[in-house]
């Protein structure tokens, strides 16, 4: 059984889920977000992610990881500390042997609408369709992972990764 581990990088909150599919149901296992303190330093920040990502990966034994790419136009700063926390938890995936797949936003809205410019509230419908959910989670982090987790589920074998 696959089970995908969906990663929506932050360094503020890295949104995660956990999920397998079952015939065309997708089971949520478990979702959440990792949140590090703002008035840290950020390389205890990091390790905050470093941690709560072990923890994940240590309970749900996930067989491949979905991570949203980034797409930054204006702000240099906030690019470059998601980067680097995208680059740690890689590194947390690749030490536990699990294959990474990279998730464009765009591939993510069209994977689950058909339409690579999906607005939020269509991918939310599509969401609670494949999930059988009656809501989503609150917060936008969380909703994104459980996102980039779908579209793998849709598109993972065209990547050659299932």
């Amino acid at each position: 059984m696959q089970i995908i581990l969906g990663i929506d990088p932050g360094y503020d909150r890295m949104g995660w889920c956990v999920l397998h599919k079952d015939g065309s149901v997708h089971h949520i296992l478990a979702s959440g977000y990792v949140e590090t303190k703002k008035t840290e330093d950020m390389h205890v920040r990091y390790a905050q992610i470093q941690a709560g990502l072990e923890t994940i990966i240590t309970e749900y034994h996930p067989t491949v990881c979905a991570l949203e790419n980034l797409f930054f136009a204006k702000n240099v700063k906030t690019a470059m500390r998601v980067s680097e926390a995208r680059g740690i938890i890689m590194g947390v995936v690749i030490q536990h042997t699990i294959p990474v797949v990279e998730y464009t936003p765009n591939q993510i809205k069209s994977a689950l609408t058909g339409n690579g410019h999906a607005t939020k509230a269509d991918i939310a419908r599509m969401m609670k369709l494949l999930t059988k959910r009656k809501e989503l989670p609150k917060l936008d982090d969380e909703v994104d992972a459980i996102a980039v987790a779908l579209c793998h589920s849709y598109s993972g074998r065209m990547k050659g990764i299932v």
